[in-house]
């Protein structure tokens, strides 16, 4: 369960970061994004974990504000909602009535593929960054991993690849982009689980 969260927490620090690069070969991409100020889109990600040997496949809707946050609301295989807002982030799971607010974990720190987007590192101090067709590739310069983030001719994120250094992979996957609807804070709101009903 905590590497599914993990996952999909790096996804949406991955959205929230990219208003704010400063790499150059990320420029396009930055602009595509940053013109907007908020958007939805939906989302499917393979992951493969390589110690459990299973694969596992997510489907939901990502929604960005560059003023509020980004929220995740992933339908299958199993119902969550992840809001990030700043340096915390808030995981409800409906269908066990529970949910959880915390700092952003420790590990993103300690990982230089997770750190940019953490916003706790340079890319350009940390990363090599290389055009190759519709995608970027970047890889640490300490430590083992990649990433890869696959455009679209508008320069929009279709596609992004990650690897640890444990061999695990997803593959993440974003269509039916919808900029500017004027998302609400609510909508962003980090709060505690519903109280459940009594029998």
């Amino acid at each position: 369960m905590l590497k599914w969260k993990t996952e999909l927490i790096l996804l949406a620090l991955t959205l929230l970061a990219l208003p704010l690069s400063a790499a150059s070969s990320l420029k396009a991409i930055q602009d595509s994004y940053s013109k907007h100020r908020d958007f939805t889109a939906e989302f499917t990600q393979d992951s493969h974990q390589v110690m459990l040997k299973k694969d596992i496949h997510f489907t939901g809707k990502v929604s960005y504000s560059r003023e509020h946050g980004v929220r995740m609301d992933v339908y299958s295989p199993q119902k969550q909602l992840i809001v990030l807002k700043g340096s915390t982030v808030w995981v409800y799971l409906p269908d066990e009535g529970t949910s959880s607010l915390q700092e952003v974990p420790k590990e993103f720190a300690s990982q230089n593929v997770l750190a940019f987007f953490a916003g706790i590192s340079s890319l350009e101090g940390d990363y090599k960054v290389a055009a190759e067709g519709d995608s970027l590739k970047l890889k640490p310069k300490k430590g083992v991993g990649d990433l890869t983030i696959v455009v679209d001719q508008q320069n929009l994120i279709k596609a992004i690849q990650l690897k640890d250094a444990s061999g695990n992979q997803s593959e993440i996957h974003l269509k039916n982009y919808r900029f500017d609807q004027g998302l609400k804070s609510g909508l962003f709101k980090q709060q505690a689980a519903p109280a459940k009903p009594r029998p």
